[in-house]
């Protein structure tokens, strides 16, 4: 396994990477303490990206009536 300082993780992120992509483990270290492992992925990992920004609902028109409610019950009541 190989350890790889915070700082030199930062200056050489792609790389590192590519690294654990092809199958390498890699520990991540702050002086000596540790800090995190970078494992490559397991095949079955499947990757679902979140949105960037809340999606809302479309707000729905409102319904609007041509006619006289009020009327319309008045006339029915008439008859």
């Amino acid at each position: 396994m190989q350890t790889i300082n915070v700082s030199s993780l930062k200056a050489n992120l792609s790389a590192t990477l590519k690294k654990a992509n092809h199958g390498q483990k890699i520990l991540v270290v702050d002086r000596t303490t540790p800090l995190a492992h970078i494992t490559p992925l397991d095949e079955n990992v499947v990757f679902v990206q979140t949105p960037k920004k809340k999606i809302r609902p479309h707000p729905r028109s409102a319904l609007t009536i041509e006619t006289d409610v009020a009327k319309m019950l008045i006339e029915e009541r008439r008859r």
